[in-house]
């Protein structure tokens, strides 16, 4: 095998050199045993051969059996060869070996103090004497490092996967297209040859090669997933996240899906797509306020992609030792480079890269983990999709928006009454269908009229009529200097009202059977809506500090809706004075998108430059 022969070849010339110590960087003990005896059996005639070597004998030993004192008693060079999985665990015992052997290596290098321990007949064979760890991680030993030849074992070629794919359908008789066999290629990837060998076994005995429908193609895919979720198990700073086909769907967000769906086909058979001239999508950027779909839409895009969704959390990454989170984050891209094709799934990356332009409390730590970061989103040849969230990208360092880092950067903002109107369906449809497939039969858990649009728009326009209207002085000021109180729902505010109705009404049921009605919805609303405080009632500075901020970097919006009926425009604020144009008679045939358009116009003049110290009062 040629990634083998290439990991051979480095050790070769590393004993060449004399290099003292050697590490094997490899993700499983099954390569890396490959390597040792591919290597021994290539050039010493085996782990146990008698061939010559200049004068004595070559053996490879346990890294157990060196010790300074028995160093002097081996008449023939030796390898001392361990697989370490876990180094930190046995960092201390480790450290001290490599000072020894390192120490006793330097002092016959300059003669000292060697006489002591081996004498001058000896000298040359220990030094052709070497250690060699393998171990799935880089070693973080200071000093001791500049010493050591660090040597990354390739992963398997795809010419490689093809021969195996080959040989096995050759054996088994099996026929698939070729066009799948470049699918299984892409999606084997990262996979040694034991586990390809296991994973097309499974297929063949679950019968998945006997048809070549879409079905079975699909079946012998997941299996293939299957594996490298479990090989991500355990591993520090990555997760594989279930991607659930019932949850709720990302609504009010259609841009972004739309852009998703026309590059679905690209991922479906990446390699092929490419060979046609297609560019392989790196990833998208998508920022706004809390609660509007940012988390969910990561999950829609690996179901809308169909790929598996790997989340990084580059918080677990970091570590106190010097060195060690770079090292972490390195090995968590190759990982996900192994995992593609993927979703790679970054929640809220300001709060672990907002230290990457200054530096100063970490020693540069956050400044080289986005580094590294960056340089492998530029150069990576893998397949895997990055999907960034981010709630303030005012602390994003500012080279993650250069061009061509992301193919798209969206944003997410308070949803209108035609939005929320359509979230609200798709979590009433979600409750109905789970509540169908738990209970076996057709009924439904709300009335069908609670999943019509133009109840809910009804609905929250009436919700505004009941309340005094939201007033604003000609030059789009608060009247009085006092901020409204008001019911402005993000997404996750109305998944959460809509689960609380649910239990208000249920609870109060006492054993009443059939569809919740409308009657009990209105007089559960009422109550509920009382004590619930949505985001846009809370955080209402914060909602308008998010729009200036992205008056400077214009994403596009991730939802379709026109211009006419978008809240808030960029074109309307003025970046001199830093406000907001204001027109009292914009949506006057919608109270709720009227009272959500002028509660932000006047909290975002408030904060202009002529007001920075505005403190402002909610009315009572």
């Amino acid at each position: 095998m040629k990634y083998i022969d290439k990991s051979v070849e480095s050790i070769k010339l590393s004993y060449l050199s004399h290099t003292p110590i050697v590490w094997l960087v490899t993700p499983t003990i099954e390569t890396a045993n490959n390597i040792v005896v591919s290597f021994a059996d290539e050039h010493f005639g085996g782990i146990r051969s008698n061939k010559n070597i200049g004068k004595g004998e070559f053996v490879f030993k346990s890294l157990s059996a060196w010790g300074a004192s028995s160093a002097s008693n081996h008449k023939s060079p030796c390898i001392y060869f361990e697989w370490i999985g876990e180094p930190e665990e046995e960092s201390e015992k480790l450290e001290s070996i490599l000072e020894q052997f390192l120490g006793l290596h330097l002092s016959l290098e300059i003669e000292k103090e060697a006489r002591l321990i081996i004498d001058e007949n000896r000298q040359s064979v220990f030094r052709q004497s070497m250690i060699m760890i393998a171990s799935p991680v880089s070693p973080n030993f200071g000093w001791i490092n500049r010493y050591m030849n660090i040597i990354y074992a390739s992963s398997i070629l795809d010419e490689e996967i093809e021969d195996i794919i080959h040989t096995f359908m050759d054996t088994h008789k099996v026929q698939v297209p070729n066009s799948f066999v470049e699918q299984l290629i892409v999606n084997l990837r990262g996979v040694s040859e034991r586990e390809i060998h296991e994973v097309l076994s499974r297929c063949l005995i679950s019968e998945f090669f006997d048809s070549n429908d879409f079905v079975s193609r699909n079946k012998i895919l997941q299996e293939i997933r299957t594996l490298k979720r479990q090989m991500l198990d355990g591993f520090n700073g990555l997760k594989w996240i279930p991607v659930e086909k019932n949850s709720i769907p990302a609504s009010g967000l259609a841009a972004i899906t739309k852009w998703l769906s026309e590059r679905k086909e690209i991922f479906s058979d990446p390699e092929k797509k490419q060979k046609e001239g297609f560019d392989v999508p790196k990833g998208v950027l998508v920022t706004g306020i809390p609660g509007t779909g940012k988390s969910l839409m990561a999950k829609e895009a690996a179901r809308i992609l169909n790929l598996p969704l790997i989340a990084m959390d580059l918080g677990d990454l970091q570590e106190g030792i010097v060195g060690k989170s770079e090292e972490h984050m390195a090995s968590a891209l190759r990982m996900v480079d192994a995992m593609a094709p993927c979703v790679l799934w970054i929640d809220e990356i300001e709060k672990a890269f907002s230290g990457a332009t200054s530096g100063q409390s970490d020693g540069g730590v956050m400044r080289r983990m986005f580094g590294k970061f960056l340089t492998w989103m530029q150069e990576k040849h893998s397949f895997s999709f990055v999907f960034a969230t981010s709630n303030d990208i005012s602390k994003l360092p500012p080279e993650l928006f250069r061009s061509e880092r992301f193919d798209e950067k969206f944003f997410n903002f308070m949803p209108s009454v035609e939005e929320c109107a359509e979230i609200f369906v798709s979590c009433i449809k979600y409750h109905n269908d789970k509540y169908k497939k738990e209970n076996g039969n057709t009924s439904i858990l709300f009335d069908g009229i609670f999943e019509s649009k133009q109840y809910w728009k009804d609905w929250l326009n009436n919700s505004m009529k009941k309340l005094s209207e939201v007033k604003l002085s000609s030059d789009g000021n608060w009247m009085d200097g006092t901020m409204p109180s008001r019911k402005l729902f993000t997404g996750a505010d109305i998944s959460a009202l809509v689960k609380l109705l649910k239990f208000d009404i249920l609870s109060k049921r006492c054993g009443k059977e059939g569809p919740i009605t409308n009657l009990e919805l209105c007089n559960a609303a009422d109550k509920v809506l009382e004590s619930f405080m949505p985001y846009g009632e809370t955080n209402l500075n914060d909602i308008a500090k998010c729009f200036i901020t992205l008056t400077h970097n214009r994403f596009k919006s991730a939802s379709d809706i026109g211009k006419d009926d978008t809240v808030i425009c960029f074109e309307d604020f003025k970046q001199e004075s830093a406000t907001l144009a204001y027109y009292p008679k914009k949506f006057s045939d919608s109270p709720y998108n009227q009272t959500l358009y002028r509660c932000i116009v006047g909290c975002v003049n408030a904060l202009s430059t002529s007001n920075r110290n505005y403190n402002p009062k909610y009315e009572d």
